[in-house]
């Protein structure tokens, strides 16, 4: 079972490995923008950041969720029996990479299945109950306190790991049908300190969702709505977890690159190495320049495979913090760090395993005078500064 209390130290175990992301070079410029702030970019959250966990605790993938309302229209009687051939067929051929085909047999369950759709989209996605695990990526994540944040996803986990990590600051959720806050965010005229922007819809608000071709057309034909994600898609955009398949980015980057004159803004990308040639990713690179930084995927993952976004999120997050939250070791009593300090790992891994895994608090470093405790302490939060960071020491 996730437990949340721990999940940084399973995850620093397991996740971390020897691959030098920095030496990227699409990876070094985006920690180039990282360093401007946390206004300069607007992360762009995908589904794929909202898996983490075991097929039982997990929100269930676009093809096990239609799988879920076909079988649930079944059992209520809605679906005949030519009907569910025709929708499996279309799902089986979603997952061999044909989304068209996700698309139709959403829409053909949406209109038979009518408002117990709806029904069966709470009990996944609500999360008022079980409440699934977060996936550590998107905690990681949002340890910045990033002015807007974008996802096409209508679940509430984004919340939840907001709420998590700063839990006396509101995240703004605005939608679709939310236009005037929507165009006033987008052009830094008005709206909260942070907003969280659900261009399909929030669980919550049922009548704001997007889940059939129908609605999802119908989105993209409202120029209000249009206007201002073009707005929004001529800053630098960080996508995570996405394909780059969805239509209403690719509409509203053409309108970007359009109103502009050719100019677009700056798109980052981290995506698996699976998808390297992919056509959307070629087809973002050479209309919109996008910057790809790729992952290898790893087996047996509780992330669905997708464990090493950990690393990469983990290290835009440090970049961040580290220049723009610094551990103030004046504050804690500390002078700075001793530049001919050396050796004493077993003392330092000792701390650690007291401070950081066991919780033991307070800690005494006994010793003779001169014998150099306070530079054990001081290396000691030297090397583990970002994770004092993350644990909100200052």
């Amino acid at each position: 079972m996730y437990n949340e209390e721990n999940y940084y130290l399973s995850i620093t175990k397991n996740y971390m490995h020897i691959r030098d992301y920095r030496e990227d070079t699409n990876f070094k410029r985006l920690l180039e923008r990282i360093s401007e702030g946390r206004d300069a970019i607007i992360p762009f959250v995908g589904s794929g950041l909202s898996l983490y966990g075991d097929e039982s605790e997990r929100t269930p993938l676009w093809s096990e969720l239609l799988y879920l309302l076909l079988k649930k229209g079944k059992d209520e009687f809605l679906i005949s029996a030519e009907e569910e051939k025709k929708i499996r067929k279309l799902i089986e051929e979603g997952c061999k990479g044909s989304g068209s085909c996700f698309e139709e047999a959403a829409s053909i369950l949406a209109e038979l299945m009518g408002e117990t759709l709806t029904v069966v989209l709470q009990d996944h996605f609500d999360e008022i109950g079980s409440k699934p695990p977060i996936n550590p990526a998107l905690l990681e994540l949002v340890l910045v306190a990033w002015r807007i944040i974008v996802t096409t996803n209508f679940d509430t986990f984004i919340e939840r790991a907001w709420s998590t990590r700063h839990p006396d600051t509101q995240l703004e959720v605005i939608t679709h049908r939310d236009i005037d806050i929507l165009s006033n965010v987008a052009q830094h005229r008005a709206g909260k300190p942070h907003s969280l922007i659900k261009t399909h819809g929030d669980i919550e608000q049922q009548e704001t969702i997007v889940f059939s071709k129908e609605e999802y057309d119908a989105l993209l034909e409202k120029e209000d709505f249009l206007n201002a994600m073009t707005i929004l898609y001529g800053r630098i955009l960080l996508f995570i977890g996405y394909s780059l398949s969805d239509k209403d980015i690719k509409i509203a980057l053409a309108s970007m690159k359009e109103v502009s004159k050719h100019k677009v803004g700056e798109y980052y990308a981290i995506l698996p190495e699976s998808k390297k040639g992919d056509p959307n990713i070629i087809e973002m690179q050479r209309n919109y320049g996008l910057r790809p930084i790729y992952y290898a995927l790893r087996k047996n993952d509780p992330a669905n495979e997708h464990g090493n976004l950990f690393e990469i999120i983990s290290l835009i997050v440090e970049e961040w913090l580290t220049r723009h939250q610094p551990v103030i070791r004046d504050e804690i009593g500390l002078p700075y760090l001793d530049p001919n300090f050396s050796g004493r790992d077993s003392e330092l891994d000792e701390i650690s395993s007291l401070l950081l895994e066991q919780g033991k608090s307070p800690v005494q470093v006994i010793g003779f005078g001169g014998e150099g405790k306070t530079s054990l302490v001081q290396q000691w939060v030297k090397v583990n500064e970002f994770e004092l960071l993350r644990r909100g020491v200052r």
